[in-house]
C-alpha cells in the first residue's frame, strides 16, 4: 500500500507541476448525474510547442464512457486551444482490449475548428 501511495503522491506532484508550465494545457474532469458523484474521472496532458499542440496523455475512467463524457472533454480542449491561437492538435491513438470505445475520438470532434494540419488520433 505504501509503494501505491507514493507512486500517487508522485502523480500528483508532476501533475501540478505541469499545469503551471505554460508549454502544457491540462484538462482534469469531475463529473456528476442524477445517480450521483463520479469524482475525478479523466485527466488530460497537451504539450504545445510553436502553436502546435500533441496530446501527450489522456486517462479517462470506463465508468462514464458511452455517456459522451469524451466528446464533451475533446471539445472542450479544441475549444480551449483556439483561443490560445493552437491550430494543430496531434495525438496517437494505442490500441488496446479497452480502449477501443474512443478509436475514432478525434475524427468525430470538431477537428475542421483547429485547422487544416490537424493529424487523427
Amino acid at each position: 500500500m505504501t509503494v501505491k501511495n507514493n507512486i500517487q503522491a508522485r502523480i500528483i506532484i508532476v501533475f501540478f507541476w505541469i499545469m503551471n508550465d505554460s508549454n502544457f494545457f491540462t484538462v482534469s474532469v469531475q463529473v456528476s448525474d442524477k445517480f450521483g458523484n463520479y469524482g475525478l474521472i479523466s485527466v488530460v496532458i497537451i504539450e504545445i510547442h510553436n502553436n502546435i499542440a500533441t496530446i501527450d496523455s489522456w486517462l479517462m475512467s470506463c465508468r462514464v464512457l458511452k455517456r459522451s463524457v469524451e466528446q464533451a472533454v475533446m471539445n472542450y480542449i479544441v475549444d480551449n486551444l483556439i483561443k490560445l491561437n493552437v491550430h494543430t492538435l496531434f495525438g496517437q491513438y494505442i490500441p488496446t482490449d479497452k480502449n477501443k470505445i474512443v478509436r475514432h475520438l478525434l475524427n468525430r470532434s470538431e477537428e475542421r475548428r483547429v485547422g487544416k494540419e490537424c493529424a487523427s488520433m
